[in-house]
């Protein structure tokens, strides 16, 4: 088809897309690098993908993020229960925001984090807010 962008979350691809399903098909003796970085612009997380045999390293997908990256860690477990053997690839993205964000690596284009441990506590600044209260408890 002549749709827009990637798959849709749960989407096989059609073998009609020929060359552009090969590209974004991870073979097992592809070794994958994740990255971040921050332009001018944007923070960016990376899918790299590096074949050994050919020598080549290119970006599959990556994702945009909403704050400077500071951490990633990769995991092979859901964040949510479900299935209890399943597996996938995710990465946790720590950024300057108090939350870590959750990030679901099959989907090609997500539009927000699969799920974010912490973060701010909103009820508690609400209260704090009304208290009169700063927050942040300045020292010196």
């Amino acid at each position: 088809g002549m749709g827009g962008g990637g798959p849709a979350e749960g989407e096989e691809f059609e073998d009609d897309e020929g060359s552009d399903a090969e590209e974004n098909l991870i073979e097992p003796t592809d070794v994958v690098v994740l990255t971040a970085r921050t332009d001018e612009e944007s923070s960016i997380l990376e899918v790299n993908c590096f074949d050994p045999k050919s020598g080549s390293l290119w970006v599959h997908h990556d994702i945009t993020l909403a704050a400077f990256p500071l951490s990633l860690a990769f995991f092979d477990t859901p964040p949510r229960f479900g299935d209890p053997g399943a597996r996938g690839a995710f990465v946790a993205v720590g950024t300057f925001k108090p939350g870590i964000e959750l990030w679901n690596l099959d989907v090609l284009d997500p539009l927000e984090p699969t799920a974010i441990l912490g973060g701010e506590d909103l009820k508690a600044s609400k209260a704090a807010a009304k208290a009169g209260g700063g927050g942040g408890g300045g020292e010196g």
